[in-house]
């Protein structure tokens, strides 16, 4: 697993993380991220940094106020880059911000 300076500058930006973050999270990993998901991620920034990230699910303005409209297609293309870079790279899903947890002591 070799991700270059600029994708892994690419990804601090796409997943909101430091660069030390990213470090300790690939070393962590590094037995477990295969060729494969590294190619899957490379692919996702790309994506991220063409634009080509569209959502698939909008509303409209209608007379019945009716107008959420979901189109299939663009919405099983409309994965987005961040959750599947993390799902790739095994970042956990932090919880909300509100978060609290109790410690016993």
């Amino acid at each position: 697993m070799s991700f270059t300076a600029t994708q892994k500058a690419d990804l601090v930006e796409i997943l909101s993380r430091n660069a030390i973050q990213l470090d300790v999270q690939l070393a962590a990993y590094a037995l477990y991220i295969t060729a494969e998901m590294e190619t899957k991620v490379i692919a996702q920034i790309a994506r991220y940094n063409n634009g080509t990230v569209k959502g698939g699910v909008w509303f409209e303005g209608t007379e019945s106020n009716q107008g959420f409209n979901m189109s299939g297609a663009n919405t099983a293309a409309s994965k987005d880059p961040k959750s599947v870079i993390e799902t790739l790279l095994f970042f956990e899903d932090e919880g909300s911000a509100y978060q609290i947890a109790l410690e016993r002591g």
